[in-house]
């Protein structure tokens, strides 16, 4: 049900009139690409993808607010799938996944042409799910669990038409887990960097 209700959000965004990089404008699309583990999620995982939705309500020229809901998919690395075999049987696999539903805030650079550049923070709740998938059955690894994280990257979208933009960006993403970390006083995480493209229709405040 929460899901839905971002997603929903997310789509009233949009509207049929035409507006480009001005005070009001809504843009919403898809976007999908890579979704690479770092640090210690290394361990656990191989390089996944992920896909979804964004939209931005552009509150001046340059700064909007707005939401990413995205699915990421990893299958696991060789020493995780090596785990899963010892204790499952031949053929067994580790596959984990997210489900990302945060708010963010953006910023576009000024360059008075078409491509545009922009920094973008976010955060909220991540889903996070481990299954195993062997020969005979598919084995949930517990419940999907909700956590906090965050993310940070950069991007430059190109403007097509008065009302599409394609883009490409570039995030880095922490999800905190809640256990400890590697240092007194940490928490440990899940890492990751997502890159992928865009394609963004606009619309102006009436």
């Amino acid at each position: 049900m929460k899901k839905s209700l971002i997603l929903l959000t997310a789509l009233a965004l949009f509207d049929a009139t035409p507006g480009v990089a001005a005070k009001g404008d809504r843009w919403v699309g898809p976007q999908f690409g890579g979704s690479v583990p770092t640090s210690d999620f290394t361990k656990s995982a191989k390089t996944g993808f992920q896909g979804g939705l964004a939209a931005t309500y552009m509150e001046t020229e340059q700064a909007g607010i707005g939401v990413d809901v995205a699915y990421h998919l990893w299958s696991g690395s060789n020493d995780a799938n090596a785990d899963a075999v010892a204790r499952f049987g031949p053929g067994s696999e580790l596959k984990f996944s997210a489900i990302q539903a945060t708010a963010h805030v953006l910023y576009a650079f000024r360059t008075g042409g078409k491509a545009r550049p922009y920094a973008k923070i976010g955060f909220g709740p991540y889903w996070l799910k481990t299954k195993v998938d062997t020969r005979t059955y598919t084995y949930n690894v517990g419940d999907a669990l909700q956590k906090f994280g965050y993310n940070m990257g950069a991007g430059v979208n190109f403007n097509v038409s008065p009302t599409q933009d394609i883009g490409i960006g570039g995030m880095y993403h922490v999800i905190v887990t809640g256990g400890p970390g590697p240092s007194a006083g940490s928490r440990s995480a899940v890492n990751l960097f997502t890159l992928g493209v865009s394609l963004m229709w606009g619309a102006g405040a009436k």
